[in-house]
């Protein structure tokens, strides 16, 4: 899936997982969240889903600030995802089977039919599933279709068609916890999954695709999209805790023992979302100068309806712990003696419904854009572009406005805002030799208040902050970049070299100075952030036979301004600041190769976004 190969990416740190974020992919890009920043085939794709690659011909990642690209949010960059689409060229059919350890099996087909010389047919299918290694019961289970039907009415005009279905079905595991003590995660936990835990995600999209060529050298590229995501779970966390095994012991604190109580989280999520972008390219001379311009115009309409699930716990406990509300009764992994409870995987036995839902949110934008490329001469080229979004916000969600949010005992309020933003990108490169560069950049980004959709009025995780002695949202969170590289052809062009030297910096940040993530209290425009770094990347082909991709990011972070004095001068959390990548394949004979991976990323620190 997307986040596996993301995950191999220098620079990208993965945040699912490990007692939190437990459905769909979140992504962190030189230091900033970009969990809301992924797109397919140049639309935003909205919600928090499970995204595959069986339908995909090619990831594109761009990092930095990208808003003239992509609209809002994109601090630390973008994930494009490239489909399949149907061609006339010529009939082919390919498959692959995968087998592996722990029940392992991947199944995908890809098959273009060209029906005549105008249309064809290309229909790609996926079914996998796998346990997950040595964390039985937890499993892994995904099927899928992507059908595109290409049909050429003129020599100028081409209708693409393309529709998706995919569904991902998990017995999730949420894996280690945190020791208190130590603060590193503790070793060799039992798997802890219930029989009835889940994680659903159903994604079905139908898009339509019309070009339309003028000459040569001009043409129009209009795309609309209509999708609905359902996603859904109940999961079981583990939280390091003191536990007691009798309610005397756990009144007088006596006999108590270290182990992790077992936990619940849960939610669904509703996603529906239109879309349509036009784009005018042209390649013109004016002038001494020849300029490649994008002009564009997008709007799109999207509603994500958040909510929870019901449920009673039936089965009988089997420890005692101390938490907000006092002793009570609890599910424990171990007892006293760090034995592994009996019927692990059956403690809960919850009885669960669906709930109703805690957020709606909501956000319709328009947006023009213009990008143009200059070839000043044989050595020199200049690039920039300009976007301005109008957005109509509107958040409907449950809260106390004491500052907690949450669907019980709670107000049913709207926050709104409306209005529009700039942004852009420039630089230039200088070709010094045949096969090197050197290029600098700037960039801007703006991101909303309440602009991630999956997390209501969570304040303290990118949701909804509300200043108590100010009612409105405040202004956007405001990021520019500065980047320096260069690009080097080697090895007669078969293997590219680059390096990048940048620097992010995030104003107008807004925090949630209680350290209550889920508080809706906070402070607008208070913070400030910066990332800064430098990438190393080798891809290509070293011999006939061995091609790579290799890479390295060694990233500092600190916060510069903070409500909360203290925190000045620290690092962000979620992201490592060392990563680094190599992929390697020996293509040994036409049909045999074999090839290996290895990743590295040093410590990173749990926390809120932006803290």
């Amino acid at each position: 899936d997307l986040r596996t190969i993301l995950d191999g990416q220098p620079g990208i740190t993965l945040g699912t997982g490990e007692n939190g974020n437990a459905f769909g992919d979140r992504y962190v890009i030189r230091g900033h969240e970009a969990r809301s920043d992924v797109f397919v085939d140049g639309l935003r794709d909205p919600g928090m889903t499970i995204r595959e690659s069986f339908a995909v011909e090619q990831v594109e990642i761009s990092k930095g600030p990208s808003a003239s690209f992509a609209g809002r949010g994109t601090t630390g960059g973008a994930v494009n995802s490239a489909t399949k689409r149907a061609s006339t060229e010529y009939d082919f059919a390919k498959g692959s089977i995968g087998i592996g350890t722990d029940w392992h099996h991947r199944v995908t087909a890809d098959i273009n039919q060209v029906i005549d010389y105008d249309t064809a047919l290309r229909v790609n299918l996926l079914k996998s599933g796998e346990n997950v290694p040595d964390r039985d019961p937890a499993d892994r289970n995904r099927a899928g279709a992507a059908i595109s039907l290409s049909h050429q009415v003129t020599d100028q005009l081409e209708i693409v068609a393309d529709v998706y279905h995919f569904r991902g079905e998990d017995s999730p595991d949420l894996g280690t916890y945190i020791d208190g003590d130590t603060g590193k995660p503790v070793k060799d936990i039992p798997s802890y999954v219930q029989d009835e835990d889940f994680l659903k995600s159903e994604t079905s999209t139908a898009t339509l695709r019309v070009g339309y060529e003028f000459s040569p050298t001009s043409s129009i590229v209009n795309l609309t999209r209509y999708g609905i995501t359902e996603n859904g779970y109940v999961a079981t966390g583990a939280r390091g805790t003191t536990a007691y095994p009798t309610l005397d012991d756990a009144t007088n604190d006596t006999n108590g023992f270290e182990t992790a109580s077992l936990s619940t989280h849960q939610g669904w999520q509703d996603v529906d979302y239109f879309a349509n972008q036009f784009n005018f390219l042209t390649t013109k001379e004016l002038g001494e100068t020849v300029h490649d311009i994008v002009i564009g115009v997008e709007y799109t309409d999207q509603t994500v309806i958040n909510g929870v699930y019901s449920y009673t716990s039936e089965g009988a406990s089997n420890c005692f712990t101390s938490g907000r509300r006092g002793v009570g009764e609890g599910y424990c992994w171990s007892d006293e003696n760090g034995n592994t409870a009996t019927d692990l995987n059956t403690l809960i036995q919850r009885d669960i419904a669906q709930g109703d839902k805690d957020s709606d949110w909501n956000v319709e934008t328009l947006a023009l854009y213009f990008m143009d490329t200059v070839e000043l001469s044989d050595n020199w080229t200049a690039f920039g572009g300009v976007r301005y979004d109008y957005y109509d916000y509107s958040t409907f969600a449950n809260y106390d406005p004491d500052g907690r949010s949450g669907p019980l005992e709670s107000e049913w309020t709207e926050f709104a805002d409306d209005g529009g933003y700039w942004n852009g990108h420039i630089g230039a490169s200088y070709r010094f030799m045949d096969n090197a560069n050197v290029y600098a950049t700037f960039s801007t980004a703006t991101n909303l208040n309440g602009g991630e959709s999956d997390v209501g009025t969570s304040c303290g995780y990118g949701g909804i902050c509300v200043d108590a002695s100010d009612p409105q949202l405040g202004d956007p969170e405001k990021t520019q970049s500065i980047e320096v590289g260069t690009k080097w052809q080697l090895n007669d062009g078969k293997l590219l070299a680059t390096a990048a030297l940048f620097r992010i910096t995030k104003n107008d940040v807004m925090e949630s100075p209680s350290g209550d993530s889920y508080s809706t209290l906070g402070s607008l425009n208070t913070g400030k952030n910066r990332v800064e770094g430098i990438e190393l990347g080798l891809t290509g082909n070293i011999t006939d036979k061995i091609s790579m991709s290799a890479g390295i990011a060694v990233m500092d972070a600190e916060v510069l301004e903070s409500i909360n004095e203290e925190d000045e001068g620290k690092t962000l959390a979620n992201f490592a600041d060392t990563s680094a990548s190599l992929h390697v394949k020996y293509q040994a004979t036409p049909q045999w190769a074999i090839g290996g991976t290895a990743t590295y990323e040093d410590e990173r620190f749990v926390g809120q976004p932006d803290t």
